[in-house]
């Protein structure tokens, strides 16, 4: 229900050219962003039963959870998470238009940026970020971001 009222407040503020309002509102929002790290090989092991944000389409017989993070971050504000490949994986929210959440991306490693997007995802929605090598298969991490 606070969803749907904080996505009519948006509406409204930008039907009247009310930007700066639903900025100030939009920057006092909290994004709810889960990362799963997962491990995706042809090892035959298996998918692991807690892996649950991604389907079953995939190139790999094998998949297992590594690790999952939650984080609540205001607009603007970057978290950062540790891959198992060495590198860094960076997310900032930058915007909300009512329905899809403008996220900016990016991962180094060594001080080299290897991936530097900016992506648009539905309230709630998910896109799954993948392709740093890790031993013998890759690194997929589903990211999704919920408007809180």
């Amino acid at each position: 229900m606070m969803n749907v009222l904080r996505n009519l407040f948006f509406v409204f503020c930008l039907l009247l050219g009310l930007e700066a309002a639903c900025m100030d509102a939009l920057l006092a929002a909290q994004v709810h962003l889960d990362v799963d790290i997962i491990y995706a090989s042809n090892d035959h092991t298996g998918r692991d039963p807690r892996i649950h944000s991604i389907g079953q389409d995939l190139p790999f017989d094998s998949l297992e959870l590594l690790d999952r993070k939650q984080f609540s971050v205001g607009f603007k504000d970057i978290s950062q998470i540790s891959i198992p490949n060495g590198g860094k994986m960076y997310i900032q929210p930058e915007s909300y238009d009512g329905s899809m959440i403008k996220v900016k991306i990016w991962m180094e490693k060594a001080s080299k940026y290897k991936l530097n997007m900016i992506l648009q995802l539905a309230n709630g929605g998910i896109v799954v970020v993948g392709g740093p090598s890790y031993q013998n298969g890759t690194i997929l991490m589903p990211i999704s971001a919920k408007i809180r």
